[in-house]
């Protein structure tokens, strides 16, 4: 029923955009041209290029905080628990892809769901399937 619902709304949209379409091409000058159509193409490549970039930086500096965050612990742990730092630094790094992963994981999980795509968030996290 819901996929019947949501195919009849497509078609109507798809219709209705022809009708208005067929409408202003005739009664404004300089719709049909071929100018009309790039300039929202432009537009939005603009703005796609600003989101990409922007998820970029904001992706690069939780990375930056992350390692902020554990290279704090660490030097805590090497100055006053006096845990050499031989053993401190790859101890720090075991948790450290897991961690990522899951938190990944859970951005991605979090997109998709407002996408509506069903993910199984186990699968994401250990990277099974």
């Amino acid at each position: 029923m819901d996929r019947a619902l949501n195919r009849t709304q497509e078609r109507t949209a798809f219709l209705l955009a022809l009708v208005l379409m067929a409408v202003f091409g005739a009664i404004l000058t300089g719709f049909s041209t071929a100018a009309n159509p790039l300039s929202p193409v432009r537009s939005v490549s603009v703005f796609g290029t600003l989101g990409v970039a922007m998820a970029l930086v904001v992706g690069l500096v939780a990375g930056l905080a992350l390692s902020l965050v554990v290279w704090t612990i660490t030097g805590f742990q090497i100055a006053y628990v006096e845990i050499p730092a031989i053993i401190a630094t790859p101890a720090m790094g075991i948790w450290q892809p897991p961690f990522a992963a899951y938190w990944s994981g859970r951005v991605a999980y979090a997109v998709l769901a407002r996408m509506k795509v069903h993910v199984n968030l186990s699968k994401v996290v250990h990277g099974v399937g």
